[in-house]
């Protein structure tokens, strides 16, 4: 997440964070939350992705978003197969 944040235009406190399991099939996304969370929080951006090959060779996108508030809100991972995620790259 350091990385997409780097190269997304905006700056975020990652001191306090707390993230959760989506149930995405098992390919790793994860919610965002902080502690001073507001309710009823949407989908409103995406601000940073990046693309890369699996250890099989299928193609993943990774995307930061943020919601409403221009908070971060989820980390969405999507392998176009919808398969499990092998190995995440080094950056």
């Amino acid at each position: 997440m350091d990385h997409l944040i780097s190269i997304s235009e905006k700056s975020f406190n990652t001191n306090n964070l707390l993230v959760s399991e989506m149930h995405d099939g098992s390919m790793g996304s994860l919610f965002i939350h902080s502690k001073n969370q507001k309710s009823e929080r949407k989908f409103k951006d995406r601000i940073a992705e990046a693309k890369f090959l699996d250890k099989d060779s299928v193609p993943i996108l990774v995307s930061l978003n943020v919601d409403q508030f221009d908070e971060l809100f989820e980390l969405d991972i999507w392998k176009v197969d919808y398969s499990r995620v092998i190995k995440f790259p080094e950056i």
